[in-house]
């Protein structure tokens, strides 16, 4: 897979899974992007750990999960995961990003374990929450 097909698959990867719903690199001047702008944005928008399971899941669940790019295949994904992680060794920023992904979820983790009373209250209360209005089905002839 060429460098610009990678690019573009890295870019229909973030599309497929981020749903342009978060501006990437917001406040930032250009002295402050990553070296390879394409993989920044996907561990930017996503995580680096969010990018890096997904680009290892099963061909069927990825296909399931992400229609829009269900012809990129096991194979390229994973050339695609060796090229990020390539590439957060050698950048900064992505590096930074990669750490910052890591510490969230560790102190999530840590939040989980200590305050298991208020997560499981939490819940409790979700679960009990009415879900609207209620859906129903009719078939058409």
């Amino acid at each position: 897979m060429s460098q610009k097909e990678t690019g573009n698959v890295l870019l229909e990867l973030m599309s497929a899974m981020h749903d342009g719903q978060k501006s990437l690199y917001p406040d930032r001047t250009p002295t402050e992007m990553c070296e390879h702008p394409d993989i920044g944005m996907l561990i930017e928008a996503l995580g680096y750990d969010f990018l890096i399971e997904t680009l290892e899941l099963e061909q069927d669940i990825f296909a399931a999960e992400y229609p829009q790019v269900s012809s990129v295949g096991m194979d390229a994904r994973q050339s695609i995961k060796r090229m990020v992680n390539e590439h957060v060794q050698h950048c900064a920023q992505c590096q930074s990003e990669a750490e910052k992904d890591r510490e969230w979820k560790r102190d999530f983790v840590q939040f989980l374990k200590i305050e298991r009373k208020l997560v499981s209250d939490i819940l409790k209360e979700k679960r009990s929450a009415p879900r609207g209005k209620p859906r129903s089905f009719i078939a058409i002839p």
